[in-house]
């Protein structure tokens, strides 16, 4: 789910150049999609990549639950700013992610952690249902 539609060919595009087969790709707000129409078209994603969560993370993850696959997982890439953390009072991706997992009783699985230069370092964050 994309809620963004110029980003719909640069997914395209990042599927094929990377080679990740059997990607579905859906626009629009994935809260405000009626999941017994999902349910006929596919089957249950076995993965789930949450890109953005424009703050509603614990409730995206929630809604993802209910479709995921037995033992499938839910991905997140949480890069933390300190800059950020400073001069806003949200929460930051992390403690929203934390929070989620543990209000959706959730195991999370060890971060990874990779720094690319010298910027915030990204933490790939891992459930499994």
């Amino acid at each position: 789910f994309e809620i963004r539609p110029e980003c719909e060919a640069i997914i395209h595009e990042n599927a094929r150049r990377f080679g990740a087969p059997g990607i579905n790709v859906h626009m629009g707000d994935f809260l405000n999609f009626q999941l017994s129409s999902f349910n006929c078209q596919l089957s249950a994603p076995d993965a789930v990549f949450i890109g953005g969560h424009g703050g509603h993370l614990k409730d995206i993850m929630a809604k993802v639950l209910t479709v995921l696959a037995p033992g499938g997982v839910i991905v997140f890439n949480s890069v933390t700013s300190s800059v950020v953390e400073q001069v806003t009072e949200r929460k930051s991706s992390r403690e929203l992610w934390d929070e989620a997992c543990r209000e959706l009783c959730l195991q999370q699985e060890p971060p990874l952690r990779i720094q690319l230069n010298n910027y915030n370092t990204i933490e790939i964050l891992k459930v499994k249902k």
